[in-house]
């Protein structure tokens, strides 16, 4: 069984036969998954200047960021989106072309370079990331009271063409998408269900059941906790839900978040997480991560599928530094997921290592 075809199965609950793998560990990537990102250089020139201590650069959309000069660990923060001053800008304004940018011979290389690998295009954001972007988020969080028409008329321009990334993924050869936008605070969805199903639920909709159409599943990132939302977002076509933060969903007087999500969205969902990047993989308590790891792989996975074991972010120095962790407490999380991988399937099994 290839690893594309542990995945596949693992994510359609079709009996994978081993426990399925994105992590980094030890300098080197051992994985069943490769994902791309949009190539926006292919048609995107960056624009970039200094002024005192800080950077400043246009994204393709035409918002204004800044990071501190000389911090490369970091995109740093929009400083000033395009459409924050006035909604007035609209009917000129113009998004990326997406298609283009997914759908490119660096995106279609880099997945046949790969050919038994479980291939995701990544779309990078939702409707929502971009319009926080576009609008400011204070701005947004008004406009999705006061301006309704607005916003409605920009989701429709940004799901047509997210729609379009889904398209030049699939003739690039891609299985699945991931969609990245955070939902949630630590305590509660940003937006109510009702909201999410009036602005954002259409557009998930009609970009799943493009995915699914070419045979490709969609995967959500969401820092936070959006209880709120789930049973929508699942309702919409979205197979698997990638969280870094599991004990949000604890109730107040116990850890036991991972046991919470089983019981709400277990069988329904598949899950792909690390070892919960706040609360255990950056204490360093091996005993902690170990029972974390055990919680993970016995009651977010199974012998049907269920669950994908994870590093944080892209697993590197550079990520594990942004949140505090030794790289050895990330060593040790990759030996338990293989150490109770292995006990769950009754099998020993190694993971393909790519550079």
């Amino acid at each position: 069984m290839t690893s594309a075809e542990i995945v596949r199965k693992t994510i359609a609950f079709e009996h994978p036969e081993r426990l399925a793998f994105d992590y980094y560990a030890y300098g080197r990537r051992y994985t069943d998954i490769i994902t791309t990102y949009l190539d926006w250089d292919f048609e995107y020139e960056h624009k970039s200047w200094v002024e005192g201590d800080f950077e400043y650069y246009l994204d393709a959309y035409g918002n204004t960021w800044r990071r501190s000069s000389g911090d490369q660990s970091s995109k740093g923060q929009i400083y000033r989106g395009v459409l924050e001053e006035s909604w007035g800008k609209l009917d000129s304004f113009a998004l990326p072309n997406f298609s283009v940018a997914a759908n490119t011979h660096k995106v279609r290389n880099y997945f046949n370079r790969h050919p038994d690998l479980y291939k995701v295009g990544c779309l990078y954001i939702g409707s929502f990331e971009i319009l926080r972007m576009l609008r400011g988020f204070q701005n947004l969080m008004e406009d999705l009271l006061l301006e309704p028409e607005r916003i409605q008329q920009l989701c429709g321009m940004i799901d047509k063409e997210l729609i379009s990334v889904v398209e030049g993924y699939a003739k690039c050869g891609a299985n699945g998408i991931h969609i990245m936008e955070d939902w949630g605070t630590q305590n509660n969805a940003l937006i109510s269900r009702r909201l999410w199903e009036k602005f954002f639920a259409p557009g998930y909709y009609k970009i799943c059941e493009t995915a699914h159409r070419h045979n490709m599943t969609v995967m959500l990132h969401s820092c936070g906790m959006l209880r709120e939302l789930i049973d929508g977002i699942i309702d919409s076509g979205v197979d698997v839900l990638q969280f870094d933060q599991n004990a949000n969903y604890s109730s107040p007087e116990r850890n036991d978040g991972i046991e919470r999500l089983r019981a709400d969205y277990g069988g329904r969902v598949t899950f792909f997480c690390p070892v919960d990047i706040q609360h255990t993989l950056v204490k360093g308590d091996k005993k902690n991560i170990e029972s974390e790891v055990k919680r993970l792989v016995g009651h977010l996975g199974s012998r049907d599928g269920g669950f994908i074991a994870k590093s944080y972010g892209r697993g590197t120095k550079v990520y594990l530094d942004s949140i505090g962790c030794d790289p050895d407490w990330n060593n040790f999380a990759f030996e338990c997921f293989k150490k109770y991988g292995e006990e769950l399937f009754k099998v020993e099994f190694n993971i393909p290592i790519i550079s």
